[in-house]
């Protein structure tokens, strides 16, 4: 017993001094999008109720992903996140002012959340394609700066585009947009 402890030691002592044993990683390609309505009024952004002020608005993306694989790499035990936007677009299914009718884009409206950046093209240029411990990307938050010219009840679309050809897409529930 002695000897088989003693060749476990040389053995993980061994791979110590080698710079460490290489681990699997698991990578994972973003493979859908789900939208949420957050509310920044208070202390904290919570998720909104039915109803919101426009100047609160925030849209939540929360990304969907499929695990896709191992590959040998360095001792971090992270997830390799494989695909990343080119593009994303938002608009609403209503007529939101009158610049822009249902199906026009919003972006010059939104920003990608305080101290990220100053549009939504932020998310892009952000999207980490680095490893991270967790196999998916953290949601994005989009800040409404300006709002609808009629208060009321509003879907939103996103649509992303990313660099692996997918086209992910989705619609909010409605949400009543106070002034």
């Amino acid at each position: 017993m002695t000897r088989l402890f003693r060749l476990l030691f040389i053995c993980c002592s061994f791979c110590l001094l080698s710079k460490g044993c290489k681990k699997d990683i698991i990578s994972y390609s973003t493979v859908g999008i789900k939208l949420t309505h957050n509310d920044n009024a208070g202390a904290y952004l919570v998720t909104a109720g039915t109803s919101v002020g426009d100047s609160a608005y925030v849209l939540r993306i929360n990304y969907v992903s499929d695990l896709t694989g191992f590959y040998a790499v360095d001792n971090n035990n992270t997830y390799a996140g494989l695909n990343v936007p080119v593009s994303v677009e938002i608009f609403s299914l209503q007529n939101f002012d009158s610049l822009h009718p249902a199906g026009v884009s919003l972006n010059e409206y939104f920003i990608a959340g305080p101290g990220i950046g100053s549009s939504v093209n932020d998310v892009v240029a952000e999207f980490p394609d680095t490893r991270d411990y967790y196999p998916t990307h953290d949601p994005d938050d989009l800040w409404l700066m300006k709002g609808p010219q009629t208060p009321g009840a509003y879907k939103f679309v996103v649509k992303m585009v990313f660099d692996d050809a997918r086209i992910l897409t989705d619609t909010t529930t409605s949400i009543n947009l106070l002034q």
